[in-house]
């Protein structure tokens, strides 16, 4: 496995996790942690839907 496939498939997931459960309830208070747990899931799935995509047709 090549590095660019490395970080394409597990690198970048990991900063979405760490964008939206670390930063994100650290900088914005005020919202509820489920709130960024959900965004967190929906960030996700839509990466592997997008990175899945962009793997089979590039």
């Amino acid at each position: 496995m090549s590095l660019e496939m490395i970080l394409f498939f597990i690198v970048a997931p990991l900063i979405i996790v760490f964008g939206n459960l670390v930063l994100a309830p650290k900088f914005q208070r005020h919202i509820p942690m489920r709130v960024h747990v959900v965004s967190c899931l929906i960030g996700l799935v839509l990466y592997a839907i997008a990175a899945v995509l962009a793997y089979y047709f590039l």
